[in-house]
C-alpha cells in the first residue's frame, strides 16, 4: 500500500521519539483528519501498536466544536490540540 507519505529521519535528542507534520499553509478540519489518519496508518504499517485513535479523538472534538479550526484560521488564531 502506498499512502504517499514521506517520513524524514531525525537525529539528535529527538531521534526515534517524534516526527514533524509539514504543510503548505492550507489546513482545515478535513485536511487535519486526513493527516492524522495517514500518520496512524503509517505507524500501524510499521508494526507499532496504538493505544487509541488520534483521528477519532479529532473527529469527536470537531463534532462538539463545530468549525473550530476553520474559524481560528479565519481569525488568525493558531489551533492547538493537546
Amino acid at each position: 500500500m502506498n499512502a504517499s507519505i514521506c517520513p524524514l529521519a531525525r537525529t539528535g535528542k529527538v531521534k526515534g521519539r517524534m516526527f514533524r507534520i509539514g504543510h503548505l499553509g492550507d489546513s482545515n478540519d478535513l485536511t487535519l483528519l486526513a493527516t492524522l489518519a495517514g500518520c496512524e496508518m503509517g505507524l500501524k504499517l510499521a508494526g507499532l501498536s496504538l493505544s487509541g485513535s488520534g483521528t477519532q479523538a479529532a473527529m469527536d472534538y470537531f463534532a462538539t466544536n463545530s468549525g473550530s479550526l476553520s474559524r481560528r484560521a479565519q481569525t488568525g488564531v493558531e489551533a492547538s490540540f493537546s
